[in-house]
């Protein structure tokens, strides 16, 4: 598994997450849908980054939204053995 397919499937377990009813928190619906909606934006930027294509239209928060993800993805990538000295040339 690659650096972009890591952040790949860090977005789809991300969104997937949201789905759940863990996810869905009742006194929260604005803030659920938003999450929603920017989980959703970032899979399809990581799935258009992954295929070496533009990232479709998103909201700013987005691009926010992502450099969180990208530090999950760090962690996750040490537990899946993903070569660190070349995650820190890509992404430090």
């Amino acid at each position: 598994m690659n650096h972009r397919e890591v952040i790949l499937k860090c977005m789809e377990v991300n969104a997937n997450y949201m789905r759940l009813p863990a996810g869905m928190l009742s006194d929260y619906q604005a803030l659920v849908k938003l999450y929603q909606r920017i989980a959703s934006q970032c899979l399809e930027c990581a799935g258009a980054w992954v295929e070496e294509q533009p990232c479709p239209s998103h909201e700013p928060a987005v691009d926010a939204f992502m450099w969180s993800i990208v530090a999950w993805s760090d962690a996750f990538g040490r537990s899946i053995g993903v070569d660190m000295a070349e995650w820190s040339a890509r992404f430090v």
